[in-house]
């Protein structure tokens, strides 16, 4: 009996160290790829200034930086022409790191962007880059193909911009459709190098424009507000057949593509998307004292003194510098007279662009308004 318990107890135990070493064997070897992103050989990809791990391959590294696979140098990849789906080549991408449940997809990103160095490409390089708008365009990845779901509905942009030129870059090969119409304000601020490096940009595209007149701004200040009008009656006098307009800064970056953006834009139906926010929030003493900007020392300053009420019996909302506007609302923002009015009232004012687009857009606040695609509380 005893020697049959003893027999069992080597079985088993057999049994559990065989198992032990085959599941270890295969963690090890799924492993493989991801021990790549940290250990092989970096090789500098010097055109869009950042290195990349070369075990990548075109396709795994074109969709995770979001470039075409064309501008991808070949890389001496030791993995297979179609990897596995467990592979690191195959699990790190946008797709899966946005809606992917993977638990351990952020410790993969973790380990690829410890070992990306990003090399800044300075305003002479990128200048020296547009002296060639064939190449340039081509490099960068611009896309000039329209798609016929989004022919018929043109999008216009502004561009709020100071540093950085190949961020600005990165912003426009996002956004840039050739039925797309773009402007781009540069604050007067800004490097003699980078001011040149825009101009560069702006010369290699027919729909891409500078802003007809720069503001400096100051932060907090109408300055920031009149950048954005500025762009906008640029938009309304050129014409065009664009439907929507969104303002950003050239920092920021879209988390839809133009073809997403305009499903969502057609949903809205000319409705405007702008930010409220009523009640003890809008800081009434933003726009109740007085404020003035002083261009000269770069600074808002309060005088001490109160600002008259708003024109036209308006009550203030308060939102974002940053919204999603109708044509229509974009033509009543610059030709109508209380929209006029109510912006010249607020130059002194502090940080007015957060409450401008707001007050005219909820006509729940000020229904004699009669905002285009505003919004009725309903």
């Amino acid at each position: 009996m005893q020697r049959q318990k003893l027999v069992k107890v080597v079985i088993y135990t057999t049994l559990v160290i065989f198992i032990y070493l085959f599941t270890k064997t295969v963690l090890l070897s799924g492993q493989s790829d991801d021990a790549d992103v940290t250990e092989v050989r970096v090789q500098r990809f010097s055109r869009y200034g950042f290195v990349f791990p070369s075990s990548f391959k075109r396709s795994c590294m074109s969709e995770f930086l979001d470039l075409p696979a064309t501008l991808v140098k070949p890389c001496s990849s030791r993995t297979s022409a179609s990897p596995d789906s467990s592979s690191a080549c195959a699990r790190l991408t946008c797709r899966n790191l946005l809606y992917g449940d993977d638990p351990q997809i952020y410790d993969l990103a973790t380990n690829f962007t410890r070992n990306v160095s990003w090399i800044a490409v300075s305003n002479e390089q990128l200048l020296n880059e547009t002296s060639d708008c064939a190449a340039f365009r081509r490099r960068r990845g611009f896309r000039d193909v329209v798609e016929p779901e989004t022919a018929d509905f043109p999008i216009a942009y502004n561009i709020l911009t100071h540093s950085n030129a190949n961020q600005l870059v990165r912003l426009l090969r996002a956004i840039y459709r050739p039925h797309n119409v773009i402007c781009i304000h540069v604050d007067t601020k800004a490097s003699q190098s980078f001011r040149s490096a825009v101009d560069g940009i702006q010369r290699c595209f027919d729909n891409i424009r500078l802003a007809s007149h720069m503001e400096t701004i100051i932060w907090a200040g109408y300055s920031r507000l009149q950048a954005d009008i500025n762009c906008m009656k640029d938009h309304v006098d050129a014409g065009g057949s664009w439907k929507y307009l969104i303002n950003t800064a050239a920092l920021a970056f879209p988390l839809r593509t133009v073809e997403e953006t305009v499903k969502i834009l057609r949903a809205y139906n000319g409705a405007n998307d702008v930010e409220g926010i009523f009640g003890r929030r809008v800081h009434r003493g933003r726009f109740e004292n007085e404020w003035l900007e002083s261009t000269d020392k770069r600074t808002l300053r309060k005088t001490g003194r109160l600002n008259p009420k708003p024109p036209h019996n308006i009550d203030i909302v308060r939102g974002s510098a940053y919204a999603v506007f109708s044509r229509r609302f974009v033509e009543f923002i610059v030709r109508d007279k209380r929209a006029r009015d109510l912006r010249e009232w607020s130059r002194r004012t502090w940080s007015p662009d957060e409450f401008y687009w707001a007050t005219l857009h909820h006509i729940y606040a000020n229904p004699h308004l009669h905002t285009p695609g505003g919004y009725p509380g309903e």
